[in-house]
């Protein structure tokens, strides 16, 4: 009947969206149905704090929902300038990825953050490096990474990634 219910509840109505998103978690041991209540509250209204912070309590208590709670943080995040954050469910995401261009994109998309908002030189020549070790023949990242191993102080991190990937065979 909770189940039911979910689909009536006007997810412009945050204090009714979250005392149903419990009773489903706590009545029914169904996180992942609280998930959806919150990800349609979000689209109706995208950034409201009580809703935020439930679906951050529900990442927290459910683990393994944490990468999908993240998707639907991340526009909330990114919106209100809130990099730490951000860049916290991208890292998560990137632990569960496997398809190429997205952990790319991803790495990108961190590091990017990282240097940028965040002032992280070295957080940021970490990730780049790492998308570099996945593909060194990728040469739009030989600038980025020779750029990023500069602001780091990493030129020596930088030399044993080259030598890495020569040793792989991965450049000529």
């Amino acid at each position: 009947e909770l189940r039911l219910l979910a689909g009536r509840v006007a997810p412009e109505q945050p204090d009714l969206v979250l005392r149903l998103a419990d009773l489903l978690c706590k009545r029914l041991n169904d996180a992942r149905g609280a998930l959806v209540v919150y990800n349609d509250a979000l689209r109706s209204t995208p950034g409201d704090e009580q809703l935020v912070a439930a679906l951050e309590g529900l990442a927290a208590t459910y683990p393994a929902l944490a990468v999908d709670a993240g998707r639907l943080l991340e526009p909330v995040y990114e919106t209100e300038k809130q990099s730490a954050k951000l860049l916290g469910v991208l890292r998560a995401r990137l632990e569960t990825v496997a398809e190429a261009d997205e952990r790319r994109s991803l790495r990108l998309r961190i590091a990017d953050l990282a240097g940028a908002a965040l002032g992280d030189a070295a957080g940021a020549y970490a990730a780049l490096e790492a998308a570099f070790l996945d593909n060194p023949s990728d040469t739009s990242l030989w600038d980025l990474l020779g750029d990023a191993a500069e602001r780091a102080g990493q030129a020596e991190a930088l030399a044993q990634a080259l030598t890495t990937a020569v040793e792989a065979g991965d450049l000529g």
